[in-house]
């Protein structure tokens, strides 16, 4: 008897032990090796619920992203086993749901989701039903659940949030996102920057969610503001830019016209160019200009509006041009089309220079206001401080 006993408790433990490590491979295949883990006993319910899973969204990616109202009996039978297996299993129950009406199948969903945000299938379902709903601001809260429970969903939905911006219906429900400042937003300005379809309406969307005192760690501004010029969106570009700087005094139309600090929105701002062997730099209140014997190129730039009338370009340097140096300012419209004029250009040689042009006869506004240098080859290459260059309305 005591051998017997000893031998049930034995067999016991040991058919205990065996479940358990069957459970705890099933645990740990689950999710690389779903097949073999349902094939263990007892059934892990998520290892059932990621096959599932897997054949729903290879089911939607081959039908263009539309789900399936009807779903085979096999894949309902994998739901069901783990749904019994594991009740709480989102992706299971989202499965189920698809084949019922669709009263009960959104309630039921609605469920899923409630019971995890971190699963894809069914917040994928939730994004289609708020598209086929036209409701906005439930797409893009969905959008913001999937960015902020998986780091990894970034590199698929930030880009298709930043395309979505192409429609101005979407600027009002991303500026109520946006003002509570999402953790995925320093990505989402990066995007929206970077897709020339958005640009327009992403500058409309930081002007309605722009706050003095912001910190602008989480934007991208000066890569909008470069983007909508790249683009020609020279007038969006400029309202934008405004928020954000001072503006130039009175009848002054280059911006930061006596170098009185760093460039930060270029080309709105002044932006400087540098080599190993030329370059510009602004230094307490100047410009420095600089190149090495038998080089030069383009120094500095800017985009400046100039209205239909006479204006002044003046320029003035810390000292006389030496003859050696070929310094020059030229004009040359940005615009592109039947509006650009002739490029007009002209040397810098005295300390101070002054030029009156009209641009009442041509139908550019905004104008590259470009500066260019360079050393002659039997020179020893300059260094020059330019003090101040102005544009000025008459």
């Amino acid at each position: 008897m005591p051998l017997l006993k000893y031998s049930l408790i034995w067999i016991i433990g040991f058919s205990v032990a065996l479940v358990a490590a069957l459970a705890a491979m099933g645990a740990v295949a689950k999710n690389k090796a779903p097949e073999l883990a349902i094939s263990l006993q007892p059934t892990n319910g998520y290892a059932a619920e990621k096959i599932a899973s897997n054949a729903i969204i290879a089911s939607v990616a081959a039908n263009q992203g539309q789900f399936p109202d009807q779903i085979s009996p096999a894949v309902i039978g994998l739901a069901k086993r783990a749904f019994l297996a594991e009740p709480v299993t989102p992706a299971a129950v989202t499965i189920l749901a698809l084949n019922r009406p669709l009263t009960i199948k959104r309630k039921l969903i609605g469920q899923a989701f409630a019971l995890s945000r971190r699963e894809h299938l069914t917040n994928g379902w939730l994004v289609a039903d708020s598209g086929v709903q036209q409701d906005i601001s439930g797409i893009l809260n969905y959008y913001d659940v999937m960015l902020r429970t998986s780091s990894a969903s970034g590199s698929v939905v930030i880009p298709v949030m930043a395309k979505a911006l192409s429609n101005e219906k979407f600027i009002a429900p991303f500026g109520n996102l946006l003002s509570h400042t999402p953790p995925w937003a320093s990505q989402f300005w990066a995007a929206v920057a970077a897709d020339p379809e958005a640009v327009v309406n992403g500058a409309a969307l930081r002007s309605r969610v722009f706050r003095k005192n912001e910190s602008k760690d989480i934007y991208r501004d000066a890569d909008l503001i470069a983007a909508l010029i790249n683009n020609q969106h020279f007038g969006t570009a400029e309202a934008l830019y405004n928020l954000f700087s001072p503006k130039p005094p009175a009848n002054e139309l280059v911006r930061d016209s006596s170098f009185t600090r760093e460039p930060i929105y270029a080309p709105l701002d002044w932006q400087l160019f540098s080599t190993g062997e030329y370059g510009s730099a602004i230094n307490r209140g100047s410009l420095q200009l600089s190149a090495i014997q038998n080089s030069g190129g383009l120094l500095a730039r800017q985009l400046v509006k100039i209205p239909p009338a006479i204006v002044d370009i003046s320029a003035k340097a810390n000292d006389t041009i030496p003859d050696d140096v070929d310094l020059a300012i030229s004009l040359t419209c940005a615009e592109k089309g039947d509006k650009s004029s002739t490029p007009i250009k002209f040397r810098l040689t005295e300390k101070s220079t002054v030029r009156q042009i009209s641009n009442q006869r041509t139908g550019c506004r905004y104008y590259w206001v470009d500066l260019s240098g360079r050393a002659s080859a039997d020179g020893a290459g300059f260094d020059i401080a330019l003090m101040q260059l102005s544009i000025k309305k008459k």
